[in-house]
């Protein structure tokens, strides 16, 4: 599957995570929003939030305590997790779900 991260989706992400962290829901919401279609939604947003994290724009985590605090695993080992733990959400709900996976901080637009 090859994806384009469009400068809307970017905008969108960058916007999102200026005071907050994000989940996968939102970005299942942002890349729906930006190719009009919710085909294989699941599969389309693990490939646009690898992208992003590869291009250092998101940083995926855990919440703990009302914190966000990075994994702790190189880049290979946290898009494992993340396509493993969206195999799971594409069996039992079929969607993302707040909370789902993990969060992600974004980086700055000055970034």
């Amino acid at each position: 599957m090859t994806l384009r991260i469009s400068e809307q989706l970017l905008d969108w992400v960058l916007e999102s995570g200026e005071y907050d962290q994000i989940q996968l829901a939102d970005l299942a919401y942002f890349v729906k929003e930006d190719t009009g279609t919710d085909e294989d939604l699941i599969g389309r947003t693990v490939e646009a939030t690898i992208l992003l994290m590869q291009d250092g724009v998101l940083t995926p985590g855990d919440m703990v305590d009302h914190e966000f605090r990075p994994w702790t695993v190189d880049l290979q080992q946290a898009e494992r997790r993340i396509r493993e733990g969206a195999a799971h959400v594409r069996q039992e709900t079929g969607r993302f779900l707040p909370g789902d996976i993990c969060w992600f901080r974004a980086r700055s637009y000055d970034a």
